[in-house]
């Protein structure tokens, strides 16, 4: 094992930066609350996604408009497809016949060497989410459908992937 770089996610430290709250020069606002990507084993997988946006007005004494997001298949089991585990350490072993010896190569990386480029960088993709509207969800609610590549491609570091077949 490799001391000294923990690269286990915290969804804490994944927020750090990130952008909560516009304020218009009108007085209104819209809020942002994230959340930590989450498997289909609900186990924490890097990076975050949105949970709820709260707007207001800030002037008319409105009620705010809220919205919040679920990840989740119509069986309650969740939508995220992860597209490769980031890979920072790899091993490749050559036999060499003619000298009958074996060679381990150990490649460890500070970035990830798992191919991203079908995602627009992100390494989990959700095929549903729903959008309830209210604080309670009783506004209703939308579904959306996305697909999500399913056979990404894992590279051996530290060599980027040639070609991106995103939609332009």
């Amino acid at each position: 094992p490799w001391t000294g770089a923990n690269r286990e996610p915290n969804a804490t430290y994944g927020q750090a930066g990130i952008l909560t709250k516009i304020t218009y020069p009108t007085g209104g606002s819209t809020s942002f609350e994230y959340e930590g990507n989450r498997d289909g084993g609900g186990n924490l997988i890097g990076g975050v996604r949105i949970k709820k946006i709260t707007t207001a007005d800030g002037n008319n004494g409105n009620p705010d408009i809220i919205k919040k997001f679920e990840y989740l298949k119509s069986d309650g089991t969740s939508s995220a497809v992860v597209q490769g585990t980031p890979l920072y350490l790899n091993t490749t072993q050559t036999f060499n016949g003619l000298y009958n010896w074996l060679c381990t190569h150990l490649t460890r990386t500070g970035g990830n060497g798992s191919a991203l480029t079908f995602t627009k960088g992100s390494h989990v993709s959700y095929t549903r989410v729903t959008e309830f509207l209210g604080n309670d969800g009783l506004g209703g609610k939308s579904v959306y459908y996305y697909t999500a590549p399913l056979d990404p491609k894992i590279l051996a570091p530290p060599y980027p992937p040639s070609t991106s077949y995103e939609y332009k």
